[in-house]
């Protein structure tokens, strides 16, 4: 490990997701570091552990573990994620949570004899000691994951099957690629706080109409720095209020978007299922206006955006003069086009391959 310098140069980027079980007495916190290696080797070291503490590399000091998958060290900068697992048996951990919150707080990480799976790679990380500072909170200055307003367009057919086309600017809060599939269900995300995913719009009434839903439609790759428009399809819900209710919302939001008046403001719920560059399972990150917004958020509506009730007033059989006979508005959206913002990348540089020996099976 001379070569590496004991990878002191550790940079926090960027907070993915949280996510804990008291079942099991740990939480686990997904994130994006940037490794510096300042050797000219590349080593693949496989899955990573190292024990993590509070400021200091002794027992008493730790408060879990932090995992890196399928670790493949390149000289310069290596953007990867990693997991901090915190134990709840561990009485620091409390401590730190409660830290994290009010300061930037250093994390200390080192290593032992069973780091990897490898015997004769341990026998040079079981001295390791490195860290990385964490801010406040785990949150950094980042890029929106998306604009702040959302076109739609309601189809002729979605007066029979609720789903219509919304549109926005989607980019990468992430500093490190990724693929968005959908959106995640309660099952593979239990303890969200709003389990289904929705556009909630702001009607005269001050009430809220959390009645546009995501669906599994949204899916798309973005690079870090990157941006990309993309055109999707959502679903009005029906889970939502009583038919009164929904009804009512709908005409004093028909109203408003008529009336001339500023576009409707709205609120993002949404928590979806994305593949992380170099993560093997799928994570669940929160993506809801108020983590990324301080301002308002806006419904783009046109001519089509009435025919929204007729889904309603057919499904609960409610006899009213159909408004499908305006025309719908021309949406056009720019194919997508890559746009650079800061960010954190490797410069690949060639160099000679370190492949540890195989581990032999135990006899």
């Amino acid at each position: 490990m001379k070569g590496l310098q004991g990878l002191k140069d550790i940079k926090f980027l960027s907070l993915i997701s949280m996510f804990s079980d008291a079942r099991l007495g740990f939480s686990w916190t997904t994130t994006v570091v940037n490794i510096h290696n300042p050797s000219q080797l590349t080593l693949n070291i496989g899955d990573m552990f190292m024990m993590a503490g509070l400021d200091d590399y002794t027992q008493d000091r730790r408060i879990g573990y932090s995992l890196v998958q399928d670790m493949r060290l390149v000289p310069g900068d290596n953007i990867m994620p990693s997991v901090l697992g915190l134990s709840a048996t561990l009485p620091l951990a409390g401590k730190f949570t409660d830290i994290i919150t009010t300061q930037d707080t250093f994390m200390s990480l080192w290593a032992n004899s069973s780091a990897t799976h490898n015997p004769a790679l341990n026998a040079g990380l079981a001295t390791l000691q490195t860290g990385v500072l964490l801010p406040i909170n785990l949150i950094v200055p980042s890029p929106p994951p998306y604009s702040d307003t959302w076109t739609v367009k309601i189809l002729p057919t979605t007066v029979d099957d609720g789903i219509f086309e919304m549109s926005n600017v989607f980019s990468n809060p992430f500093f490190n690629d990724f693929t968005l599939l959908g959106v995640a269900t309660p099952d593979e995300n239990p303890y969200a706080i709003i389990p289904t995913s929705h556009l909630e719009i702001q009607t005269p009434t001050l009430l809220s109409f959390p009645g546009m839903g995501f669906t599994d439609d949204l899916q798309y790759t973005v690079k870090a720095g990157q941006s990309v428009s993309v055109v999707f399809k959502m679903k009005l819900r029906t889970d939502i209020s009583s038919k009164e209710d929904i009804v009512r919302l709908m005409t004093g939001l028909i109203d408003m978007a008529a009336s001339g008046t500023p576009p409707p403001s709205i609120k993002v719920n949404w928590t979806p299922r994305i593949k992380l560059s170099g993560c093997r399972e799928n994570v669940y990150p929160d993506l809801a206006s108020d983590i990324y917004f301080t301002d308002r958020l806006f419904l783009k509506t046109g001519p089509d955006f009435p025919m929204i009730k007729d889904f309603y007033y057919k499904l609960y059989n409610i006899s009213t003069t159909p408004v499908t006979s305006l025309p719908p508005p021309e949406l056009t959206v720019m194919p997508p086009t890559p746009t650079t913002t800061p960010s954190v990348s490797p410069s690949p540089t060639s160099s000679p391959e370190v492949t540890p020996p195989p581990v032999a099976p135990a006899a």
